[in-house]
Parts: C-alpha cells; sequence; structure tokens
C-alpha cells in the first residue's frame, strides 16, 4: 500500500489528469498505513527513531534546498521556512515562509508524537472525543487565526489516520 501511494503521489505531482483524484486520498492512505503498522514503544524510543528516521532527513534536504535558494535565486527567507516548518502554505503572516514538498515530514513526525501521546489514554471512545475536539479546534483556529508552525494544524487530522489505521489493526 505504501508503494501504491508513492506512485500515486508521483503521478499526482506530475499533472496528471486524475491529479485532483489522487490528491484526495493518497496522504490519508500513507498515514493510515502507518497507524495499521504502528507497534507500541516507549516515548524516547519514538522520539530517537523518528528523529533520526523523519527530522534528519528533513533538515538535510531543507539545508540542500536552502543552500540552492542562496546561491541561484539570491533568496535567505528558506531557512526560516525550513525551521517553521509549515506545508505548502504561509505561516502567520509571513507571506513567503513555507517548505512546499517537506510538509509531510514535518506533519509526520508531530502525528507520530501526538499518536503515541494518544496512546496513553485508555479507551478508543475518549481517544476519538479528545480528536475530534482537537479538529474542531484546529479548523476554528486556522478560520480565524492561519497556520501554526510545525504543520501543527495538519498533524491532528494525520493523527485521526493514524488512530483509525490502528484501529483497523484491533
Amino acid at each position: 500500500l505504501k508503494g501504491i501511494g508513492i506512485v500515486l503521489m508521483v503521478l499526482g505531482h506530475i499533472n496528471s489528469p486524475l491529479r485532483h483524484f489522487i490528491f484526495s486520498f493518497h496522504m490519508p492512505l500513507f498515514f493510515f498505513v502507518s497507524g495499521y503498522l504502528y507497534k507500541e514503544r516507549g516515548f524516547k524510543t519514538i522520539i530517537t527513531r523518528n528523529f533520526r528516521k523523519i527530522l534528519v532527513p528533513y533538515f538535510v534536504t531543507g539545508l540542500f534546498i536552502w543552500f540552492a535558494f542562496i546561491v541561484i535565486y539570491k533568496r535567505y527567507f528558506w531557512g526560516l521556512s525550513l525551521l517553521l516548518g509549515n506545508g505548502s502554505s504561509p505561516v502567520w503572516d509571513l507571506k513567503d515562509y513555507y517548505v512546499g514538498p517537506l510538509w509531510f515530514l514535518m506533519c509526520f513526525f508531530i502525528s507520530i508524537l501526538l499518536f503515541h501521546i494518544l496512546n496513553y489514554i485508555k479507551g478508543n471512545i475518549i481517544q476519538l472525543i479528545i480528536l475530534l475536539v482537537l479538529f474542531l479546534l484546529s479548523l476554528c483556529y486556522k478560520q480565524q487565526n492561519g497556520l501554526l508552525p510545525f504543520d501543527l494544524l495538519n498533524a491532528v487530522p494525520a493523527t485521526i489516520c493514524l488512530w483509525i489505521g490502528r484501529q483497523l489493526k484491533i
């Protein structure tokens, strides 16, 4: 399923006629599969493993892109974009501060942390209520104020997809 998701992602990004259809489900597919394959680990293990697996590629790729922006376009703002780490939309009122396709890595890291913390709470119904409340709060916040850094607002629905994926396994 992850391989199918990768192929769909490539098709969607090459301006395929199916682009909008593919974009309607390909990212949730990644999160559903990750939730299904999730293995319970200690918090320290989650942090170190995902830091190495997700944040290191995020920052290495981001630094490469930042260097390219400086050399090619003489634009320095991308360094702040990398630290703010928010999708393909600007954060707050900072018009040019976003990380484009790297959004997925930051969103995945934050959603894994939220998901792991959520797993400390016993009871699927309570977990679901917490997720729905967080989702509604994030929608209200976005409507009133725009986006938050570190892809926090995108991480909430991603965490819901992780949770559903885990529920499918149980």
